[in-house]
């Protein structure tokens, strides 16, 4: 089930021609020129993604395109942040597919996505 996913991403990734779509890229923009006006941190975090779909070339190319991409986003705004990049990886064993991690994952998923936001939030 898993490689059948895996799969299924990678002709996807060979089909799309932009990383983002104009409705993805014009809501972050939106919510960056929100986030500066109103002064709220936001936090734009990688998903899970399994080993073996990362270490594939067109992923690589994919994914270097959609950090570059993000990175433009939140560049420019302080109260953006890009985090868990790269994304962490897990092993098959951890996912339902090729991007949710199982439920006994999730502690270790969730606990560095948590820590990071922490180190990046202002302290009051």
């Amino acid at each position: 089930m898993l490689l059948k996913d895996m799969q299924a991403h990678l002709e996807y990734i060979a089909l799309k021609r932009e990383v983002l779509s104009m409705a993805n890229r014009k809501a972050l923009e939106t919510i960056s020129r929100l986030a500066e006006k109103h002064q709220f941190e936001v936090f734009i975090a990688n998903g899970p993604v399994y080993i073996g779909l990362y270490e594939d070339s067109s992923f690589q190319k994919y994914y270097g395109a959609l950090k570059t991409e993000l990175e433009r986003i939140t560049g420019n705004n302080p109260h953006l942040h890009y985090i868990l990049n790269p994304p962490m990886t897990f092993d098959k064993e951890d996912l339902q597919s090729v991007d949710h991690v199982t439920a006994t994952a999730t502690q270790t998923y969730s606990t560095r996505l948590a820590a990071e936001m922490r180190s990046l939030s202002p302290t009051e």
